[in-house]
């Protein structure tokens, strides 16, 4: 099936984003000790309510839903709270195969940038959505060093682009019921997406 493009709607205020850490715990039994461990796989959700949308937005609404066929859709969405800061100047890319974890080294960026991304500006590279959380500036030669959330999910490639102005990720929806909608009076449309990022 084809991934879905999400539609140039804007949701309600009220909507949410969140990031799922996968995460354990353990509790021993006879000191009530607790060690924690982190894994791979955390992921984006988004819960979307889409109320009083007349006629044309409540049919794209509607035809994107049925559309999707349950949760066995996919679609591509940017966050709804985009919103970036930083001056995000030049062509920015992976510097450098096989980096992991939380922090990446860049390059391809207008020199001496000082504040090239904010905290909580989104970026996109690698196939994955992240976070910037702490501001960092590029160089005289373009370099930066990024520090983001969530972690990678696998290795980058060399020289790999860094989506900054549109930056998305690939969601589904988090159960098979939600191609429904409330039909209020004079064809007022309401629907409420929840979805949930496809980390495979």
């Amino acid at each position: 099936m084809a991934i879905l493009d999400f539609p140039d709607i804007s949701p309600d205020t009220g909507t949410s984003l969140s990031l799922i850490s996968n995460s354990t715990s353990f509790e021993s039994d006879l000191s009530n000790s607790v060690q924690t461990g982190k894994f791979l796989g955390d992921q984006w959700s988004a819960v979307m309510p889409f109320t009083n949308r007349e006629k044309l937005q409540g049919r794209t609404i509607k035809a994107f839903l049925t559309r999707l066929g349950g949760m066995a859709g996919r679609f591509r969405m940017t966050p709804p709270d985009l919103d970036q800061l930083g001056s995000a100047l030049g062509s920015g890319v992976i510097a450098g195969a096989g980096q992991t974890g939380t922090i990446i080294t860049t390059s391809g960026w207008t020199p001496n940038q000082p504040i090239l991304f904010k905290e909580g500006d989104y970026i996109e590279f690698n196939g994955e959505l992240k976070t910037v959380v702490v501001p960092t500036g590029s160089d005289g030669a373009g370099l930066s060093t990024i520090e983001f959330a969530p972690p990678l999910r696998k290795a980058t490639n060399d020289l790999d682009p860094i989506e900054t102005v549109n930056p998305q990720a690939i969601f589904m929806l988090t159960n098979d019921n939600q191609a429904s909608w409330e039909i209020q009076s004079n064809f007022v449309f309401g629907a409420t997406i929840d979805c949930i990022e496809d980390v495979t």
